[in-house]
């Protein structure tokens, strides 16, 4: 064993030079080269496989191509004439339905004292009317011929027409002349304040046109037989749920690509129209929202009650879907189902409206159904599944992956 002082180091048997030479300056370490940026390599694009014939798009993927050609069918498919027959026939319910939301607007100023007397009158006395009955059928066949010239898909994207057929009516001074004198042999009012009453009738009168044939959808869709099903509580509440992510996925992807027109305007769509705190949103029942509420940590998406309408109805379609009871569900099979089906479809125009173009309506449609479908299809398919072989369940499934019930 050492002495003890063996851990020392021994100064003797260091080399002169560690003891003579003089310490370096002190040098700051080299900042590593930074690294060049170059331009972004973008990779070359592929030949295109297809063009749409339709819309003059290119595609480089045979499947985005099969897709987008996929969807102008579905569309096509499923688009139809207004009814030209039935809006004539139904153009006095109309012309009633109009006169009383006038009346709900009551008239000021100079004329609006005869204004509302007018209104009185038509919607009483004056309702059988031969002249009156003439005005009104007049308007309904000028609105009824422009309008059966082309299909649509959703109610809302004829709004741009009728504004332009509106325009064509007001604008044609022969037709405004006609339809006031058709109005004098009718009543004895002051031909200033019957000019007036023209101008807004008819402009009335086309927005009950679109509401008509929103209720037409539902009546005209060939309806399939569907199960009655009956959505409980804690169902409801996962369609919220699950509803929400949806949204707000597709949310966080408009704000990242907000420089592109479509995801800018899908974007803005989400907060004004479905989000429950857009302006004029109404907010979902307490018991629907209540258990995203309890998991929530300031990061979760609250739908309004409309899109909550919208997304149960998308749901009841999944119930009726599902194959052979196996739990199979086919995204392609949902999507062109929901195409089908008159009441999702009115249910999402009026969530949407006319604050997105026709066409990416319809796409955004179709990318909602396939991410709620593969979001929570198999939840839907299981539950259905047990109940069918008459196994004892509880709610969807789904939920026990996001959190225990209580």
């Amino acid at each position: 064993m050492g002495d003890g002082n063996d851990s020392f180091l021994d100064i003797s048997q260091c080399s002169g030079y560690l003891l003579t030479s003089t310490p370096q300056k002190n040098k700051t370490f080299k900042t590593p080269a930074a690294l060049k940026v170059g331009r972004r390599k973008i990779a070359a694009k592929g030949p295109i496989c297809g063009i749409c014939h339709i819309c003059g798009k290119e595609y480089v993927r045979k499947r985005s191509f099969d897709d987008h050609m996929r969807l102008h069918v579905l569309v096509d498919v499923n688009s139809r004439y207004p009814n030209k027959e039935k809006i004539i026939e139904e153009a006095g319910n109309i012309s009633q339905i109009t006169l009383r939301q006038m009346m709900s607007m009551k008239g000021v100023g100079k004329w609006g004292g005869e204004h509302n007397m007018l209104l009185q009158r038509l919607t009483t006395d004056l309702k059988l009317c031969v002249p009156w009955q003439d005005f009104y059928k007049t308007v309904t066949e000028k609105y009824a011929e422009s309008l059966c010239t082309g299909k649509y898909l959703l109610p809302s994207s004829l709004l741009p027409i009728i504004c332009k057929i509106s325009d064509k009516i007001l604008g044609d001074r022969d037709m405004r002349d006609r339809l006031l004198q058709l109005l004098l042999n009718s009543v004895d009012f002051s031909s200033q304040m019957l000019e007036c009453f023209v101008c807004e009738f008819v402009l009335c009168f086309g927005e009950q046109i679109i509401s008509f044939l929103c209720k037409s959808v539902v009546g005209e869709k060939p309806s399939k037989p569907k199960e009655n099903v009956v959505f409980d509580i804690e169902d409801r509440q996962v369609i919220y749920y699950v509803a929400g992510s949806v949204m707000r996925g597709m949310l966080r992807y408009g704000i990242k690509h907000s420089k592109n027109e479509d995801w800018n305007a899908i974007k803005n769509t989400i907060e004004t129209r479905i989000d429950e705190n857009g302006q004029g949103v109404e907010k979902a029942s307490e018991a629907d929202r209540a258990w995203t509420g309890e998991i929530n940590r300031k990061s979760l998406f609250f739908i309004g009650s409309a899109a909550m309408d919208f997304f149960v109805s998308l749901t009841q379609v999944l119930y009726n879907i599902e194959s052979d009871k196996d739990g199979n569900f086919k995204t392609e099979t949902v999507v062109e189902n929901v195409y089908e089906d008159g009441v999702t479809l009115l249910l999402w125009d009026e969530l949407v409206g006319s604050s997105l173009h026709p066409d990416l309506s319809i796409r955004f449609l179709k990318g909602v159904t396939k991410s709620f479908t593969q979001t929570y299809a198999k939840g839907v398919a299981l539950k259905k599944l047990n109940g069918h072989l008459k196994k004892a369940f509880v709610a969807i499934s789904l939920r026990h992956s996001i959190a225990p019930r209580q």
